[in-house]
């Protein structure tokens, strides 16, 4: 869940029909430049409204919500086992997920190019169920995607991960202007205690030994510019992790 409100409505609002159970809401903000009159409105996201607790002392009350964006919907058993087959381009097959747990919403979903090579079964397990989000995800891993979010319009986003050390910047904050919204007085924390320098990605669901380069993927890092470097620790801190990958490729983005 990546985002949440807290709004109080009218308890007439839902006596006079609206249901909370099925519908969304979406908030938004307007801003206007009074002195040119400009006015500009922003969304705020949509979201999904539990039961809240209704006093009895009133009426009409004031009930006090608070919401969750889609993705918490997504956060729900399936309720049977589930199998994506050969051949399947994993994003829209992760879409196809989204819209079987919320058929309403709209899905915004790049496709990856990459093919399944082999079936991917998610079964049944009353102990331990698979819920939309876990399909989701390990559908996007295998082909080296950002995770699923719901933008501030309600859409579910399915896109390639973005590796924003390589983008250009946006905004250079300028610290000595007047109307920076940077205080003077600021810290940072940087806990390098457990980040890996070490890390493999093996393909899941392999048959035989995974080959470096092939099916496997090792990097270590050596940065003497790197305080958690290997050569600045002096050990290795190391990370290991099965990825449903499509491709070697997919596996090498998702690293």
């Amino acid at each position: 869940i990546h985002r949440t409100c807290n709004l109080n409505i009218d308890s007439d609002v839902i006596d006079t029909g609206w249901s909370y159970l099925s519908g969304f809401v979406k908030p938004y903000m307007t801003l206007t430049d009074v002195a040119t009159g400009v006015t500009a409105t922003f969304n705020l996201g949509v979201y999904t409204l539990p039961t809240p607790s209704r006093p009895l002392d009133a009426s009409p009350a004031t009930l006090s919500f608070q919401g969750y964006d889609l993705i918490y919907l997504l956060n729900q058993p399936v309720g049977d086992s589930y199998e994506v087959p050969i051949g399947a381009d994993p994003a829209q097959a992760a879409a196809d997920v989204v819209s079987l747990a919320i058929p309403e919403v709209e899905v915004v979903v790049t496709a990856s190019g990459s093919t399944l090579t082999r079936q991917i079964t998610w079964p049944l397990d009353p102990s331990q169920p698979h819920t939309f989000l876990d399909i989701i995800q390990d559908l996007l891993k295998a082909i080296g995607y950002r995770d699923v979010w719901v933008d501030w319009d309600g859409k579910v986003r399915i896109e390639p991960f973005i590796d924003l050390q390589t983008e250009t910047y946006e905004w250079t904050f300028d610290v000595t202007a007047d109307d920076t919204i940077l205080a003077e007085q600021r810290s940072q924390d940087v806990d390098i205690y457990d980040v890996p320098n070490w890390w493999r990605f093996i393909m899941a669901g392999l048959t035989d030994t995974p080959v470096e380069g092939v099916s496997q993927f090792t990097w270590e890092d050596t940065s003497p510019s790197n305080p958690g470097s290997t050569v600045n620790r002096g050990r290795s801190i190391k990370h290991v992790e099965q990825v449903t990958a499509a491709t070697y490729a997919d596996l090498l983005d998702y690293a």
